[in-house]
């Protein structure tokens, strides 16, 4: 016996000491230290220094919210000030534009008695009507347009130049009588358009409020009527007019279809303006005058002229149009209702907002107060609790380290959680047994525990290989080692078969030339038995539970075991075809064996690895 070890020698410093296999010197062992994760945003609580630190951010995180509550508060103010002055604006938009409008609506009858007035050869009986009405558009002028906005139109940019251009056509009309009705038409309705396009510019500043939809509907409404207004005029020349060409009834045609579909426009996004027309208008006398005559007009015959006629139709379509301005004057009133109340809430924000403000500024330090004083004691609620935390997940720690060691770690996750596990059948799996040739003799010629200390090195050798594999340790019985692939994750395309040889191949070279120091003659050889096949697993027990296998396939892998030789890997037909369907691997065909309880099978030798073997020879 020698007491001097080679680098494959088994050691025993003593009866009472672990036994270890050496490869490495001392300087040559790695160490591990362990290092607390630093964080900036991990402040250690068991110091002072880091419990400030930790009660100023939560106390900036406290105080951020206040200060987010503050300038919250004060954007309120400031937008419910600035809605409240739009709103205010609004208001006096809707005042002028409404007067605007009744003057657009004066011009527009003044238009169809001086388009008519023209094209009845300048008759005296038409001559009072349009001076009546050009009388009614100078009061409205005079007396409602308080603000002229001097932007409308160069031409005509304050009230004295609108009356001067209006008063200089005139004259041209009645008094040189110098005109025809196409001029009217062309003429009135470049002011009306000019006035209309102020009037909706203005009214689209009410489009990013609550308004919008019902400044559309008025948008739409005040372009429809100038639409029926126009074609009205334009049809009061029928009566006095030989027929109109196809060109004259065509523009009359679209003119009316454009006013219609100006009003549907409307009515969709006001109720209230098509609630009024359809028990106002639609059902009208006006309305069933004007369809029926225009239906006449559309044919466009020859008939008798006759001006009486044409001033029917005006009279009749004049009042026609005062529904529709009646129409829009409830359009208007109903946007300006809304304007107020919107003002009106507007200033229930502002004093709601800086009530706010004060309660913010008020509640604030003394919030702070209370969670600093209340954060002191739940730190030191924390720091005790976060001791008692630490042992328990130490001892937790310790506990689920010890149960994987046991059972699989699915299977422990599932007890763990109270959950029974049920057995399953896996349709093949690979089984390998191994045991100590000689044991027997071993274990005479040593102690007891210089025999639990060689287990113990030979398998932390077996674990460390079998961590390589995918591969699961079932059990060791004394020098028995089992091992087990495809469970309890299953692995396709029989790979499981490899993952055991390749693991049978590394145990056997591993083990190769090392001795036990106390008997220097006796060499560690092992004997391997592998077979492919069905079983069933599950967890046995409930007091030390034990995750194990069942059925022929491991009856089989223990006979192969127990029918092997020393240094050999012995493995039945059916691991040498999964072998065969993998490839890259020697197996010698050792014949018939008569195995207890199964009877004759056909056996087989794992030399080696076909790649290991060929690369061995080329280097010979």
């Amino acid at each position: 016996m020698t007491n001097h070890l080679t680098s494959k020698d088994l050691k025993f410093e003593g009866t009472n000491s672990l036994a270890t296999m050496s490869t490495t010197t001392l300087d040559e062992i790695p160490f591990k230290y362990t290092t607390k994760s630093i964080s900036f945003f991990r402040d250690d609580t068991t110091t002072t220094r880091g419990r400030h630190y930790q009660l100023m951010k939560i106390m900036i995180l406290i105080l951020l919210p206040c200060i987010g509550l503050f300038v919250e508060s004060c954007i309120t103010f400031v937008n419910a000030i600035q809605n409240s002055q739009a709103y205010e604006e609004i208001q006096e938009v809707i005042s002028l534009s409404s007067a605007y409008t009744t003057l657009v609506h004066q011009l527009q009858l003044e238009r169809s008695q001086s388009v008519y007035y023209v094209a009845s050869n300048y008759s005296y009986i038409n001559l009072r009507s349009l001076i009546a009405s050009q009388r009614t558009t100078n009061k409205t002028l005079r007396l409602k347009l308080s603000e002229y906005p001097q932007t409308i139109n160069l031409t005509f940019g304050n009230q004295v130049r609108l009356l001067q251009h209006l008063q200089k056509h005139r004259d041209t009309v009645i008094r040189l009588k110098n005109s025809d009705p196409n001029q009217e038409l062309l003429f009135y309705s470049n002011i009306i358009n000019t006035l209309l396009t102020w009037v909706n510019y203005n009214f689209k500043k009410s489009s990013h409020f609550n308004i919008w939809q019902h400044s559309v509907a008025y948008h739409s409404l005040l372009l429809g009527k100038e639409q029926v207004a126009y074609f009205t005029s334009f049809a009061s020349l029928y009566y006095v007019q030989f027929p109109f060409n196809t060109r004259g009834r065509d523009q009359l045609i679209q003119l009316r279809s454009s006013a219609e579909a100006h009003f549907r426009n409307a009515f969709y996004y006001s109720s209230k303006a098509s609630k009024f027309f359809s028990q106002n208008i639609s059902t009208s006398y006006q309305q069933s005058y004007m369809d029926y005559n225009l239906t006449v007009i559309y044919k466009n015959q020859l008939r008798i002229l006759s001006i009486q006629g044409g001033y029917t139709w005006l009279s009749i379509t004049n009042t026609y149009l005062q529904l529709l301005e009646t129409m829009n004057s409830l359009v208007v009133d109903q946007i300006n209702s809304i304007a107020i109340r919107l003002d009106r809430d507007s200033h229930v924000d502002i004093i709601l907002s800086s009530t706010l403000l004060v309660v913010v500024f008020i509640a604030c330090p003394i919030l702070i107060g209370i969670m600093y004083k209340l954060l002191r004691n739940i730190q030191l609620l924390a720091i005790h609790l976060s001791k008692q935390t630490q042992q328990l997940q130490d001892e937790r720690a310790r506990a689920n380290q010890l149960l994987y060691q046991m059972l699989p770690k699915f299977v422990a996750n599932q007890l763990k959680q109270g959950y029974n596990v049920s057995a399953e059948t896996f349709e093949d799996v690979t089984i390998y047994f191994s045991d100590i040739v000689g044991f027997t003799v071993i274990c005479h010629r040593i102690t007891a525990l210089q025999v639990v200390q060689m287990l113990n090195i030979l398998y932390e050798i077996f674990d460390s290989k079998v961590d390589k594999y995918d591969a699961y340790k079932i059990e060791t019985v004394g020098d028995a080692y089992m091992v087990a692939s495809g469970l309890p994750r299953r692995i396709p395309n029989r790979r499981h078969a490899r993952e055991i040889a390749d693991l049978a191949l590394d145990l056997q070279s591993e083990i190769q030339g090392i001795k036990i120091s106390t008997m220097p003659d006796q060499l560690i050889r092992l004997r391997a038995g592998i077979h492919t096949g069905p079983c069933a697993a599950g967890v046995v027990g409930n007091k030390t539970p034990r995750y194990c296998l069942f059925g022929d396939t491991v009856n089989i892998a223990s006979r192969m075991e127990s029918h092997g030789q020393a240094a050999k890997i012995h493995v039945s037909k059916n691991c040498k075809t999964a072998l065969d369907h993998i490839g890259g691997y020697i197996l010698n065909s050792r014949g018939h064996v008569t195995v207890k309880g199964i009877g004759v099978m056909k056996t087989f030798w794992l030399e080696d690895k076909a790649v290991k073997a060929s690369l061995s020879e080329s280097t010979v």
